[in-house]
């Protein structure tokens, strides 16, 4: 019997042919030379991920703040754990989307906010600061256009409970891996389309 989450996968891995190229939309990611990743700061792959600190955390009306400081240092990397129970994701999307911004990478932290049941429609789209995503495991739906044109998101945490994923979800990201929770049930028209460095899905046995 052919798993179920293959059959999912069909059309949510549609090629640009029916989707559209991500290549329209490379403005978004504000690739402005000024603002490269400081050399001084390259990323270590042999370094372990720390596990988050509620203490290192902060609310959605500190972010800008935060982001301004780590730009006036030089910081070419950051951690961004939220605290808000219910963040207010247009205040995210603005700041990372902001121009002068691009030459941040943004590691988003939602485990903290419990409150979130899922995301919204277009809630992060064309965020091309963001690097990495990890959802509170109250997560049950991501919705349409959630994530797409994040051209440097290249992982995100799938919680345990997430029931299903909108069209055009994840398309046009910088998704190497994804693992599919047990839960899920729907994964919408082309929500991985034009992840062009996706090379692996994990895929429940049931």
């Amino acid at each position: 019997m052919i798993n179920k989450f293959a059959i999912l996968l069909g059309a949510a891995l549609c090629s640009a042919l029916f989707f559209g190229s991500c290549s329209k939309d490379e403005s978004t990611t504000n690739k402005d030379p000024e603002h490269q990743e400081n050399p001084d700061n390259p990323d270590n792959p042999d370094v372990p991920e720390q596990p988050a600190n509620k203490k290192d955390g902060i609310y959605v009306s500190a972010l800008e703040n935060f982001l301004n400081e780590k730009l006036n240092a030089g910081i070419s990397e950051c951690d961004v754990i939220l605290l808000d129970e219910v963040p207010d994701f247009d205040v995210i999307k603005i700041s990372l989307q902001d121009k002068k911004y691009q030459g941040i990478k943004v590691k988003l932290n939602l485990e903290f906010c419990t409150g979130i049941k899922g995301i919204r429609d277009k809630a992060l789209e064309k965020c091309g600061t963001l690097t990495s995503v990890k959802l509170p495991n109250t997560i049950i739906n991501i919705g349409e256009d959630a994530f797409v044109y994040c051209s440097n998101l290249k992982s995100i945490t799938l919680p345990d409970v997430i029931t299903s994923i909108g069209n055009s979800a994840f398309a046009c990201s910088d998704l190497s891996t994804i693992t599919l929770p047990t839960t899920l049930t729907s994964i919408g028209d082309y929500a991985f389309s034009e992840c062009d460095n996706l090379t692996s899905i994990t895929i429940p046995k049931s």
